[in-house]
């Protein structure tokens, strides 16, 4: 039995031409797993994040697929997701839909530039400060009008651009079912280093101390907290476990 693949669906139009492209590297991200960077052969010379996530079933890729669609128009604080495509692939009467998606990136996060600024001890201006912020709210308001919730929310996925764009990445499309409190729920009985805690808001880390597995979380509370972390970080040019004392499950 050999292996066959066809195009599922129609791929998006992508907004340049694959030819354009040329890949930088691939590596192992600690937020998005397994991807390759590309970067435009002309300028502007945009970089470009592409990663192949696999799905389950026909139900899962048209939800995916629908939810890009209605992310299109978001403005400049999202970070644009540039093309998709389908494969399904058959191996040994096996069947497994993977769908290939690339979107607008930036090697400078805003963990990466604090990081940066604490060595430099230089901190940000309160102009940038502002864009953060109001990207950062934007980004939450777009979540709470298509009833989401971003798992990742914090300075790892805050993207920062020259001339002083900023856009935010939405993780469910390259980490589908990524939830951090089930990951921290998981690991919160052994002994875990503090870097390798994600933000976590106060009614879930409650939820850890009490070992609670089902809590109804309110997404708008939990995005606010998000937000104010991450600006305390850009603010105090300082780590987002540097917060908490993991050893109480407290601030």
């Amino acid at each position: 039995m050999g292996t066959s693949t066809s195009l599922a669906y129609e791929e998006n139009q992508f907004e340049i031409s694959e030819a354009h492209l040329k890949k930088v590297s691939d590596y192992q991200d600690k937020r998005f797993g397994n991807i390759s960077i590309l970067k435009e052969t002309f300028p502007p010379k945009r970089l470009f994040l592409r990663k192949i996530v696999p799905y389950n079933s026909d139900a899962n890729i048209r939800s995916i697929q629908k939810k890009i669609q209605m992310r299109q128009a978001l403005g400049g604080f999202y970070a644009k997701i540039a093309g998709n495509s389908i494969e399904k692939v058959d191996k040994l009467c096996l069947q497994e839909l993977r769908m290939e998606i690339t979107i607008h990136y930036s090697k400078n996060s805003l963990e990466s530039e604090i990081k940066r600024r604490t060595d430099l001890k230089k901190g940000f201006e309160v102009e940038e400060l502002m864009h953060i912020f109001m990207a950062m709210t934007h980004f939450c308001d777009a979540m709470d009008l298509f009833k989401s919730r971003e798992h990742m929310l914090g300075p790892q996925i805050v993207m920062l651009y020259p001339r002083g764009t900023i856009s935010v990445v939405e993780t469910q499309f390259l980490r589908p079912g990524l939830d951090r409190y089930k990951k921290m729920l998981a690991i919160s009985y052994e002994p875990v280093k503090p870097e390798k805690w994600e933000i976590l808001a106060p009614e879930e880390l409650h939820g850890l101390r009490e070992r609670k597995t089902n809590i109804d979380f309110s997404t708008e509370k939990i995005h606010v907290f998000d937000i104010g972390v991450t600006m305390l970080c850009a603010i105090g040019c300082k780590p987002s476990w540097w917060f908490y004392d993991l050893s109480k499950f407290e601030f």
